[in-house]
């Protein structure tokens, strides 16, 4: 019977072997990836201050060697008649569990000048620590029904309603706002991925 034990000293064998090998050299040759800390922001929650998740490891990433930091900022879609079409997005579902609504970005500036306003210290924060900003725009299910996002009809432009009110489009309620803080945030000589 093999135990966990000698599972893990056959693995760290091979490793040892592979990591002396020509072949890794070779590879070696390449640039290595980066391996960076996440700042994962799901909610108003992980950002509002002063309970703001980003300063603590932005100031935790500093005492690793790596030269970015990544944030994935997370928004979610609702789709009222499941269709399979978004009929408008949210920034927050944490206090909607039980109604499986989210509140809707309606077509206002006020929603997406707040994002702004609380994404733009974090990034701000990450270069004033001499980080570069890799930012992932996550969209999540906001009906909680564990719909696959590759199934969702997405058109990031489309506006969409709620109740009678028109709501943001993915590009306006989650995109725009990214770019005010990075243009906020920024410095001349800061790399930014999007992805």
């Amino acid at each position: 019977m093999t135990t966990c034990c000698s599972i893990l000293c056959y693995c760290l064998q091979t490793l040892l072997l592979i990591a002396s090998s020509p072949l890794v050299v070779v590879v070696a040759g390449y640039e290595p990836v980066e391996i960076t800390s996440s700042v994962i922001l799901v909610g108003e929650h992980d950002i509002k201050s002063p309970y703001s998740r980003c300063i603590p490891i932005i100031n935790a990433a500093r005492k690793t060697p790596q030269s970015s930091i990544h944030f994935v900022i997370t928004m979610y879609w609702f789709d009222v008649d499941d269709d399979n079409v978004p009929e408008y997005y949210c920034y927050d579902r944490s206090g909607n569990w039980k109604s499986g609504r989210c509140t809707p970005v309606v077509a206002s500036t006020a929603a997406t000048s707040k994002l702004t306003d609380q994404l733009t210290p974090c990034f701000k924060h990450a270069v004033e620590q001499g980080f570069d900003i890799a930012i992932t725009a996550h969209l999540d299910d906001g009906n909680m029904a564990g719909v696959w996002r590759n199934s969702v009809k997405f058109e990031p432009q489309r506006r969409g309603s709620y109740n009678g009110q028109e709501t943001f489009s993915y590009e306006e309620a989650m995109l725009f706002p990214i770019a005010d803080a990075i243009k906020r945030a920024a410095k001349a000589n800061t790399k930014v991925i999007i992805m």
